[in-house]
């Protein structure tokens, strides 16, 4: 699955499987948000295999995640 792929399968995920689940819907578009920032940042590519650039977009979430909650 490609990078694009992974982002309209987040779409699928917010809007079908969770729509009744506020907690993973934000989860999904932190998510989101996560991949948009490396896609703008070009660290990764819209074609890029989504499991070669998982470990990466997981880091970018958790590091926003984390100095957002330092600053509480």
């Amino acid at each position: 699955m490609t990078v694009l792929e992974f982002k309209d399968f987040l779409r699928h995920l917010f809007s079908v499987e969770y729509s009744h689940n506020t907690r993973m819907q934000l989860f999904m578009v932190q998510l989101g948000w996560a991949v948009d920032r490396l896609l703008v940042s070009e660290r990764i590519s819209p074609f890029d295999d989504y499991d070669e650039v998982s470990e990466l977009i997981f880091d970018e979430l958790d590091v926003n995640q984390r100095s957002k909650n330092e600053r509480n």
